[in-house]
């Protein structure tokens, strides 16, 4: 499957919502030396969504090739801190932790990790909403099951049911 690129007007978009500047080493080398670059790579089934776009110089954007990356700017604590992975956003008990080719949704507390891919299955509401979880614990994590499926192409996703 071919990848539209991103029009003009997008790519404007997000190089003025950073400042014209590598989120990942802070240079601001000049709009025509700037990609726009995906945090979860279009290779691992990232999406063209905002928030999964980010500005990054030519050197950095060749540098990373088809790793996720998130700018240590827009992480929480040291890279690999946790158990391995870095955070990069986390929702009261959830968090949203990576590596250069993982990433998933977690409870950190229990070890029940989600795979970023399978955010997309529906029943996700349905099935927490039996588990008798607190109010702020769920809303925390329908909050971070939102944000993460804007990070993932459901075009190129088989999505099914949950076993």
């Amino acid at each position: 499957m071919a990848r539209e690129p991103i029009g003009t007007k997008r790519r404007w978009s997000i190089l003025q919502r950073d400042g014209f500047t590598c989120q990942f080493c802070r240079a601001t080398p000049g709009n025509d030396q700037l990609h726009v670059d995906h945090l979860i790579p279009w290779s691992l089934k990232g999406s063209d969504h905002d928030n999964n776009l980010t500005t990054a110089c030519e050197r950095c954007n060749h540098g990373k090739s088809n790793r996720i990356a998130v700018p240590r700017s827009m992480c929480i604590g040291e890279p690999g801190e946790f158990g391995g992975f870095s955070r990069w956003k986390a929702w009261g008990p959830w968090n949203l932790d990576f590596d250069d080719q993982d990433a998933f949704l977690d409870r950190g507390t229990d070890g029940y990790p989600i795979n970023l891919v399978r955010v997309l299955e529906m029943d996700w509401e349905e099935h927490v909403s039996r588990k008798g979880w607190p109010d702020d614990m769920l809303f925390n994590f329908l909050d971070a099951l939102a944000f993460c499926r804007t990070l993932v192409d459901t075009s190129r996703v088989h999505v099914g049911r949950r076993h």
